[in-house]
């Protein structure tokens, strides 16, 4: 009770303790011996394929995702794009809100971090709203320059020759019910290379890590 493990209400004659609040200590209990006499997994150098690493996370991070998010836009960023972005959808379905995003250049990440402080996005007006209604995978490779220009506002017109995206490949986030919860958007920006079929595949393959 003076560690804060039991809720008791002090009496005149000692303390009273509910029978749910023991209840929920005996499941805390329960609960920590459970993960005492679970095998940790060894860390070591070589963790294999970057897949393994995203199921070790999503076992082990049971108190929030961000590891994983940032795990995956990290490696899709550094191996394949410019950029690498998770959006979420709000609880009302209207705003996609970034949750994690890396780019390997550290003034471009940022901008782009500054971007996605400031500027709410919607989900009808994203250039990934099929994605994101649809729940299948867009890819464009040559996006038009009104439409890229489109999403940056006054205040980042300055950067366009440096936020302007070329083309870009964004997959759907889904739920175990497949429900549409976001995405997740790789993309080049102004003189880079179209995307590979194949970098489709691993766009999509991450995504469902998520």
């Amino acid at each position: 009770m003076r560690s804060g493990g039991l809720t008791a209400v002090r009496t005149a004659n000692g303390y009273e303790i509910s029978a749910t609040a023991i209840e929920i200590l005996r499941d805390r209990l329960e609960s920590q011996r459970t993960l005492a006499g679970s095998p940790h997994p060894s860390i070591t150098d070589d963790m294999g394929s970057v897949e393994e690493e995203v199921a070790l996370l999503t076992q082990w991070c049971t108190l929030s995702a961000q590891p994983v998010f940032d795990l995956v836009t990290r490696w899709l960023a550094t191996t394949y794009g410019d950029s690498c972005t998770v959006y979420l959808l709000s609880a009302d379905g209207a705003w996609l809100q970034h949750v994690s995003s890396f780019n390997p250049d550290p003034i471009r990440r940022a901008e782009l971090d500054a971007f996605h402080s400031s500027t709410p996005l919607r989900a009808a007006q994203a250039a990934t709203d099929s994605a994101l209604l649809e729940g299948r995978t867009v890819t464009h490779h040559h996006v038009d320059i009104a439409d890229s220009v489109r999403l940056l506002t006054p205040r980042f017109a300055q950067y366009s020759d440096r936020l302007l995206v070329q083309s870009y490949i964004s997959a759907p986030v889904k739920d175990r019910r497949g429900m549409v919860r976001g995405t997740v958007t790789l993309a080049r920006f102004l003189g880079g290379q179209p995307f590979p079929d194949a970098v489709t595949k691993q766009v999509e393959s991450m995504a469902a890590w998520n």
